[in-house]
């Protein structure tokens, strides 16, 4: 199970904090299920995710973060997803 590691600190700076893990996946933004609740995957970077938490709160740092489901967003919807976060 990825542990979670520090990142730039970029999206925590635009009020969108995330989880960032070591994990190969197809580049794209999906819904996820992980074991801290459902969240926005984005799979941007060579082996490495951000995870955004829905109502998350604290820190996860040195955590394990087990990414159970991801699901892709069509591009169309990406944009209504990041506007519904930020509510």
């Amino acid at each position: 199970m990825p542990r979670v590691i520090h990142g730039e600190g970029e999206a925590s700076l635009m009020g969108l904090p995330t989880a960032n893990v070591e994990l190969e996946c197809e580049k794209g933004v999906y819904l996820c299920e992980t074991n801290y609740g459902h969240g926005l995957a984005i799979c941007a970077f060579e082996n490495g995710v951000e995870v955004h938490l829905f109502g998350f709160e604290g820190s996860l740092y040195g955590k394990n973060l087990e990414i159970k489901r991801m699901k892709p967003i069509n591009k169309k919807r990406i944009l209504e997803v990041a506007l519904l976060i930020n509510e």
